[in-house]
Order: structure tokens, then C-alpha cells, then sequence
């Protein structure tokens, strides 16, 4: 049997400070689906018919580069306040990605979200992914799995000097912290739209299109 990219730890819930457990009713035995089955399937898929600027992933020896510069200097510590501050510099809608290596459902979701690799690189969003989890646990396994299913862009973490609650109070006050969820933000720093639980790139990126700034 070939191993899955991002092995699922052994436990019923993370090991950090606060000892949250996983959210969501997602079967904890689902596996991650291997790059080469999504790649596959994404060629014939509805998504691909309507978006065809986001489809599959060449290879470019510069974004291994600096993949390979991601996993040596490890993953960012992020505070709540600090993402914000990456909101606001930007001029483009932002989406941000709130997801753990050590939760079914966002294992399970992560090769939906792959076109937004797409629209980031194309300049019509700017994304943000915050893995919830250690150095070690980014290090080992999500960094490596994601850059193996061609998710390019610095992964994050959330900063050890940050409560989960101040986290949580700071980036959504009523975010539930159901996992993945995904916040969309409109180019003049309002929250568009909260995914809480699995959402695909298609139903993201629609509601970025369909959407006017207040």
C-alpha cells in the first residue's frame, strides 16, 4: 500500500497548550487523496471546463527553490494581528486558509483548494494558509505534503506567543473554530464570506467574482 503524503498522527486531539480537539464530523480514517488521482480527476472536472487558466501545475524549478528555502528556514510564526497587517497592504481580495495536518476534513479538502495556487500566482487573490499545529508537525509533514501537491506559498503558523482564544477572538470573534475554514476578505480589509468546514476553490472564487465592495 503506497503511504499516504501527510501520515495522520495517532491521537484524538492536538497536543498544544490549549488541547483543543479536532472539529468537524469527518470519519477520522479518511486518507489524503495522492496528487496524481487528483490531477487526474481535476482534468475532467466542472471546475476545470469554466476556470481553464487554473488548471494543473508545471513545474518551476524557482518555486522548488523556494520551496526548498521554506522547509530549511521552517514555517512562520503568524499572530492574529499580524495577518491583518497582510490585509491591509494588500489591494487585492484576500483569502485566508485556517487548517490543520492533524484533521480529517482538512487533510480530505486540501486538493479542492488547489486552483487558488492558481489565482494567487495570477494575481487575483492574495491567499494566506495558517496550519494550527507545531513547527514540528508544519516541518515534517504538511509543508512536504502540500508542496507535493503543488501549494507554493509560505505556510504559516500560529505563533506560540498567541492563546488560541486571543486567536480566535482576534481574527472572527464568532468563528466556532471548526476545521478547515476558510475567511474571505474583501480588498478593503471587511470579512466577505466565513467557509466553516470543507469548501472547494470554485465556491471561494465565486464568491470573491460575485461580490461588490462595500
Amino acid at each position: 500500500m503506497t503511504p499516504s503524503l501527510f501520515p495522520s498522527p495517532n491521537r484524538i486531539s492536538h497536543p498544544n497548550q490549549s488541547g483543543r480537539p479536532p472539529k468537524g464530523n469527518g470519519p477520522a480514517g479518511i486518507a489524503w487523496v495522492m496528487p496524481a488521482l487528483f490531477l487526474l480527476c481535476s482534468a475532467c472536472s466542472p471546475l476545470a471546463e469554466q476556470d481553464a487558466d487554473l488548471e494543473g501545475l508545471s513545474s518551476d524549478p524557482i518555486a522548488d527553490a523556494n520551496s526548498q528555502a521554506d522547509l530549511d528556514r521552517g514555517p512562520e510564526p503568524i499572530t492574529a494581528p499580524q495577518v491583518f497587517e497582510i490585509i491591509k497592504s494588500q489591494e487585492l481580495p484576500v483569502v485566508v486558509t485556517l487548517w490543520a495536518g492533524w484533521h480529517p476534513e482538512a487533510r480530505a479538502n486540501t486538493p479542492q483548494m488547489l486552483p487558488l495556487q492558481r489565482a494567487h500566482q495570477a494575481g487575483r487573490i492574495h491567499w494566506i494558509w495558517i496550519a494550527l499545529e507545531t513547527e514540528a508537525e508544519a516541518r515534517k509533514n504538511t509543508i512536504p505534503g502540500l508542496r507535493s501537491l503543488g501549494i507554493q506559498i509560505p505556510i504559516r503558523i500560529q505563533s506560540p506567543d498567541e492563546s488560541d482564544a486571543d486567536f480566535l477572538q482576534t481574527l472572527c470573534s464568532d468563528w466556532s473554530g471548526t476545521l478547515p475554514t476558510t475567511l474571505v476578505f474583501h480588498p478593503n480589509g471587511t470579512l466577505n464570506k466565513r467557509f466553516e468546514g470543507p469548501a472547494s476553490a470554485s465556491e471561494i472564487l465565486a464568491v470573491i467574482e460575485s461580490s461588490d465592495v462595500p
